[in-house]
């Protein structure tokens, strides 16, 4: 989300901004699938695509005129208002199906730890439970941010970093008391089987790992001396993301079957193997009260995002681009008409993607895939408008520059694209953890829900043009 910082950002109020952004706890069932797989796509994902969007992001939001409408400008100002309109569509979409895939951790924790198994598997108990959580938190944000951000950062720690730092503690002792693990730790394992395509869907999932920080970046000129701490602050997140993003999956994987995962509460059957295991039965309280904290982690993201695509929106339907309700705000500066319009297609791809499998794991992998190959697109049309800057536009002020040497910004930002390119057209291929018709029904409700979501800004970009208020 991005927040509007009065002073200066020192290094570490700069992280967690950005930490809060990126981290995330519900995917590390999807990261387990990958094995041991996972090191090297968290590697690979962290230093060959993180870094480049996170400095391409940085510069661009450091140019003069640039500094206003996050990733809409830049791409507004560089290729166009069609492209600048399908970016900022794009990031929108992405975060209202992420919304989806968050509720649907909830729903499954909180199945599990009832024991009422009909929340997850009764797809309309299911899909009235994902609307009553939504529409709660959008309601929440109508009254302004100040309990959005109290609410994220204690989300960030107890949610997030507490959790996986007693995972790795708990599967660190599991380790070494010798007990039975699910996966060869074999290190010959790490590399995935290239020649096997159904293997390397689960990198798309890794995007989302990732994703987010060309947020933080609009708020780069209120970092303390950038040109020496934003690579810092950068390079940090980078180890501390990928280490977190490792433990939390491997901790899974060690001790679940892949059989017997579920990519909702995976997180749940691992945690209570592992104490049962280790302390037995006696310590379930323990448990519970971590499982509500990362309830409050996950509730906290998505409070968080709620507000923050809807804010760049707001900007758009200044530059006439989007119908003039959009610019509608309350007295807190809300805009509300914004958050009304983000529920109803929130609760409609809820209900497609809720009632298209009758599998659980399909729709929370269909819906995790679903945000990346969206949010992928955002990534490919950022690099395709930095190539533009490099070339066309190098005489722009900006404020800071990762490096002066224009074939090392151009080959930094190819390696960027080519793997958004390559990862957007994996997520397609079917997973090897589905069977034939679950991949089929993965595969279908994918390429309905991406075509749909692709057309949309084209669609409403054209009817804007043709009423005449498109600049």
């Amino acid at each position: 989300m991005q927040k509007k910082i009065v002073n200066s950002l020192s290094v570490f109020g700069f992280f967690s901004l950005t930490a809060t952004m990126v981290w995330t706890v519900y995917e590390y069932p999807t990261f387990a699938l990958a094995k041991l797989n996972l090191l090297f796509y968290v590697i690979i994902g962290g230093f060959f695509w993180f870094l480049p969007v996170a400095l391409v992001s940085a510069e661009m939001a450091s140019i003069k005129g640039f500094e206003k409408g996050g990733i809409f400008s830049w791409i507004y100002n560089t290729l166009g208002p069609k492209y600048g309109l399908a970016a900022i569509c794009f990031e929108w979409f992405q975060a209202m199906i992420a919304f989806i895939t968050m509720c649907y951790f909830i729903i499954g924790v909180i199945s599990e730890v009832l024991k009422i198994p009909s929340l997850e598997n009764n797809p309309n108990f299911k899909f009235m439970l994902l609307c009553i959580i939504f529409l709660s938190i959008t309601v929440l944000q109508f009254r302004g941010l100040k309990n959005t951000v109290i609410l994220a950062k204690i989300g960030m720690i107890f949610g997030i970093i507490v959790p996986t730092l007693v995972f790795g503690i708990l599967s660190v002792i599991y380790i070494l008391q010798s007990y039975p693990l699910q996966i060869s730790v074999n290190f010959g394992e790490i590399i995935p089987n290239f020649h096997k395509l159904s293997t390397l869907v689960v990198a798309a999932s890794f995007v989302l790992a990732f994703g987010g920080i060309e947020a933080s970046a609009t708020e780069i000129n209120m970092l303390n001396k950038p040109k020496k701490n934003y690579p810092l602050v950068i390079l940090l997140l980078t180890f501390v993301t990928i280490l977190i993003d490792a433990i939390g999956g491997l901790s899974i994987a060690l001790v679940v079957p892949s059989k017997e995962l579920s990519l909702n509460t995976g997180i749940v059957q691992a945690l209570k193997y592992l104490v049962n295991t280790l302390y037995g039965s006696n310590y379930s309280v323990f448990v519970d009260i971590l499982i509500i904290g990362m309830i409050i982690g996950v509730l906290a993201q998505i409070s968080s995002w709620v507000m923050g695509p809807t804010e760049t929106l707001l900007y758009t339907a200044k530059k006439k681009l989007l119908p003039k309700w959009c610019k509608q705000v309350n007295k807190y500066n809300i805009p509300t008409h914004l958050l009304v319009l983000q529920s109803g297609i929130v609760i409609t791809f809820a209900a497609f993607l809720t009632y298209s499998s009758k599998s659980a794991n399909v729709s929370f992998l269909s819906a995790v895939s679903l945000t990346s190959v969206i949010y992928l697109c955002v990534y490919i049309l950022l690099f395709i408008a930095y190539f533009k800057l490099v070339i066309k536009m190098k005489n722009k002020q900006r404020s800071y520059e990762f490096t002066t040497k224009n074939w090392l910004k151009l080959s930094i930002a190819s390696i960027g694209l080519i793997i958004s390119i390559m990862t957007f057209f994996i997520a397609f291929i079917r997973p090897s953890s589905l069977s034939e018709n679950e991949g089929l029904e993965y595969q279908m409700t994918l390429m309905i829900g991406f075509i749909i979501l692709f057309l949309i800004p084209f669609i409403v970009y054209r009817i804007m043009k043709k009423s005449n208020k498109c600049v």
